[in-house]
């Protein structure tokens, strides 16, 4: 029995110890868009809002009602100054049944909420567009924080390997006699830190790994490897920078400050939303001129109306057809409709606005992400040479420190400045990554395509 216990405990560390399976940035991205609610629910509001312009149209198109009517009545009729026998009761039944159509002519208010019905179906496509490229951030975000995290508990894992061998050795000569105390306590003390470090990175990755399966609904899901870092030093390059220069008149492919800002005033997402915006409040003068206009409709009616047993004694039918055109006119409402008027004025102004102050912070976000770009292929450039340089001076500070040269605080030294700069060039290969993304998203770009485009260029397996 002890045995079976045994083998069940060694069976459950072994599936606790099983790596997690590596998605590609791709496959993360379609998998959240997929599992997220916000983004259901964004769908749900964009097929809502289609309804806006079949409930528009309506009002537009013809429209018929029936009526219908039965009803029994009994009445008494009482002469003044006259004999009582001419009082006498008149108990009768009536059926009334009858059709119109009702085609409008003339109603500019109802033109005005169609063309605001279109606009609104174009608005929740927009807000979806919008959705899911805030959810195609945020999945990067947390694929970038897994890649960074994991990358920075393996170099510690390295690191604490390397101080407990350089611990062994410092034992090791101080038994010898060959070197003071004080080495082999400094090692110990790193070995610590370093130690409490791995503990602290090892629950940001698990960190890191839950919040992207609560992204894409993927449990135990990891982040696969980065490409070889010449990759990923040029990858931008190859990536969004030369393609999204072409055609805008941009040297070397890669634009200027001047033409992200264009693009972005031009094409980023909440500018288009604030012009649509604008669109619905122009739109909503025209209806609201159009409850101070006249209305013209087209009538046609057929109604059939049949008595029995009336005051004369006999029943009789009544038929009657109806075509010709109604105008309604508006005279007076309270002063309700010129203020209606009015307040559709001022939002509409404030429309305008709004869309300059739109094209103001959109062409500032475009002009951000491309330097946010350019900073970050300088610095992965730089953190790939500032990692090559810490692995020749822990090299260097090795064979110091075995010859004599070198004390062990050095050698230490050099370990953690080697493990930072692999840190950091995590770090700096995650914000180029992002800041691909953020440049695709600062114009309106970012979607299923732009991801493929990036994994391609940045992760090892494409």
């Amino acid at each position: 029995m002890r045995r079976l216990g045994w083998m069940g405990l060694a069976g459950l560390l072994a599936l606790l110890a099983r790596p997690a399976l590596a998605m590609t940035l791709e496959d993360a991205a379609r998998m959240a868009l997929e599992h997220a609610p916000a983004h259901a629910a964004a769908r749900a509001a964009r097929d809502a809002s289609r309804e806006d312009e079949a409930l528009a149209r309506a009002w537009l198109l013809p429209y018929v009602r029936g009526t219908g009517e039965i009803m029994h009545f009994e009445q008494k009729y009482y002469y003044d100054r006259n004999p009582g026998f001419l009082q006498h009761d008149v108990i009768y039944n009536r059926l009334q049944v009858g059709v119109e159509l009702i085609q409008p002519l003339f109603r500019l208010d109802r033109w005005a909420g169609y063309a605001k019905g279109k606009l609104a179906a174009r608005v929740g496509e927009l807000k979806l567009t919008m959705e899911k490229q805030a959810l195609l951030l945020a999945v990067a975000s947390a694929y970038a924080d897994v890649l960074v995290a994991r990358e920075r508990l393996a170099a510690i894992r390295a690191h604490e390997k390397a101080v407990r061998r350089l611990r062994a050795q410092a034992r090791a000569r101080f038994d010898a006699g060959t070197a003071t105390v004080n080495d082999a306590l400094e090692a110990e003390s790193r070995l610590d830190g370093a130690r409490a470090i791995r503990i602290q990175a090892g629950n940001a990755l698990a960190l890191a790994r839950e919040r992207l399966a609560s992204l894409t609904g993927a449990d135990g899901a990891d982040a696969e490897p980065f490409a070889g870092e010449a990759n990923a030093a040029e990858a931008a390059d190859a990536g969004d920078v030369e393609r999204f220069g072409r055609g805008h008149g941009a040297k070397d492919g890669a634009g200027g400050p001047g033409v992200w800002r264009t693009r972005g005033m031009n094409e980023a997402l909440a500018v288009r939303l604030a012009r649509l915006r604008l669109e619905v409040a122009r739109a909503e003068v025209r209806r609201s001129l159009g409850q101070a206009l006249p209305a013209v409709d087209l009538v046609a009616g057929l109604s059939r109306d049949r008595e029995t047993n009336n005051l004369f004694g006999t029943g009789f039918t009544v038929k009657t057809e109806e075509l010709g055109v109604r105008m309604e006119v508006p005279i007076y409402a309270g002063g309700g409709t010129w203020a209606q008027l009015r307040k559709a004025r001022k939002l509409q102004v404030e429309a305008e606005y709004g869309l300059k102050e739109a094209e103001r912070k959109a062409g500032l976000a475009a002009v951000r992400a491309w330097r946010n770009l350019m900073a970050a292929r300088a610095r992965v450039a730089a953190s790939r040479r500032a990692l090559a340089s810490a692995v020749k001076a822990r090299e260097a500070a090795r064979v110091g420190y075995e010859v004599g040269l070198r004390t062990m605080v050095e050698m230490l030294d050099a370990e953690e400045r080697a493990t930072r700069a692999r840190g950091d060039l995590a770090g700096a290969r995650a914000d180029l990554m992002l800041a691909m993304l953020q440049l695709h998203a600062s114009v309106g770009k970012l979607d299923m395509d732009a991801m493929r485009s990036v994994s391609r260029a940045l992760f090892a397996g494409q």
